[in-house]
């Protein structure tokens, strides 16, 4: 029997039965924000507007529609991470409003989101739950470290875990303990103290006690170790990929940054006049640079997985019909108690696990592989960067 499934594909949430086709989640709070901005704008639009002279026509603009298109822009609604919920039937989510996010949970049997907590400049990712409700996020701190933060209160109360000068993600609670599994990755820096890279993701275990001791799992140089999930029986997954070593700086870098100033400064005038020039008489200064731009956005489309630039219309031309997003490398590892690793299989962007398989994909298609090694392809979808079992009432962990 298929499992009841949710997946995130291009930043909206979607639930899959064992039949039928998968179902977009709507959140309600979402809604409710963009009705009360579309308010605000509305009782703004008497303030005035600007004049538009495009093809030598003028008439009036309003400022409300100016920015509410500007906004919409830099306000994107989103689901940011998704996680299994300790309850049957339910799903949990980080919903990112732009300034504001949230941690919600949905009821699948009666269509209800539940809002558990809401604040501005939470900028958290990675959300997992415990068998008894306790949460972790990977919370981004202002000196570009990223830490682990727990909570017993359903997102209301943090506590931030120092994992000193790293970036640390992805933790997962260990079924049956007061543990969770983290990738971690040390932050690299010049000598004036500038970021200017992180090393290669190891797979570290902490233990929430008083003193939160942690113990490295995995580790090695030419390799990250990422999104990592632990078994009951102590058998630990994670996607292994080769590991990009940042380029130093040199001393001619920054000869020819000191070189190259005047030029980028003027270049950087030049696009500020652009801009105005964009929003005010919506014609280009650069018209050679804006068909460039043009055909370039035609030619390439980009998305981030983990740390990692993926040209998709590149990669998908590449792969044909099989829809991979990221290199065979990528590959989905499961490591025994004595160490042993079995490669799972490749081509993998995420995935989840648990008592029945593995659940993952590689961007393109959900696929669900029993621990006897038989592989089903649920799904296919547009840019999946989430999967997550979703616990029934008829089938519970």
């Amino acid at each position: 029997m298929q499992p009841t499934i949710a997946f995130l594909s291009q930043g909206q949430l979607f639930v899959r039965r064992p039949s039928g086709d998968p179902q977009p989640i709507e959140s309600t709070f979402a809604q409710q924000v963009a009705e009360r901005q579309g308010r605000q704008q509305q009782a703004n639009d008497w303030k005035g507007g600007l004049w538009d002279f495009k093809d030598g026509v003028g008439g009036p603009m309003s400022f409300g529609q100016e920015w509410e298109e500007a906004g919409e822009a830099r306000r994107p609604v989103r689901f940011r991470s998704i996680a299994r919920s300790p309850e049957n039937d339910s799903i949990h989510y980080l919903l990112d409003l732009g300034g504001v996010s949230g941690i919600f949970r949905y009821d699948l049997n009666r269509d209800a989101e539940i809002r558990l907590v809401h604040r501005n400049s939470f900028p958290a990712d990675n959300l997992t739950f415990a068998g008894d409700g306790e949460c972790a996020v990977a919370l981004q701190k202002g000196d570009g470290t990223v830490g682990i933060a727990v909570s017993k209160t359903e997102g209301r109360h943090w506590n931030e875990i120092s994992t000193g000068d790293a970036v640390s993600l992805s933790p997962a609670f260990i079924p049956d303990e007061r543990s969770i599994v983290f990738q971690s990755a040390p932050i690299i820096r010049d000598a004036e103290g500038f970021m200017r890279g992180i090393g290669p993701f190891a797979v570290e275990r902490l233990e929430l006690k008083a003193k939160c001791e942690s113990s490295r799992l995995v580790q090695a140089d030419e390799f990250d170790h990422l999104s990592p999930r632990m078994t009951k029986s102590g058998d630990l997954y994670y996607i292994k990929r080769p590991y990009q070593i940042s380029e130093p700086v040199t001393v001619w870098g920054r000869a020819k940054d000191v070189l190259l100033f005047p030029y980028r400064a003027l270049m950087t005038f030049f696009a500020i006049l652009n801009f105005f020039s964009m929003m005010f008489r919506q014609q280009p200064l650069d018209t050679v640079g804006a068909k460039r731009n043009q055909n370039r956005s035609r030619q390439h489309e980009f998305v981030a997985i983990w740390g990692r630039m993926i040209d998709t219309k590149k990669a998908l031309s590449q792969s044909g019909t099989d829809g991979h997003l990221v290199p065979r490398d990528w590959q989905l590892i499961r490591r025994d108690t004595s160490g042993n690793e079995t490669e799972l299989a490749t081509n993998v962007v995420c995935f989840d696990v648990n008592e029945d398989g593995v659940l993952y994909s590689n961007g393109s298609k959900v696929f669900f592989q029993t621990h006897d090694r038989n592989t089903t392809t649920l799904w296919s979808a547009k840019l999946v960067s989430e999967v997550q079992f979703v616990p029934t009432a008829e089938q519970v962990d």
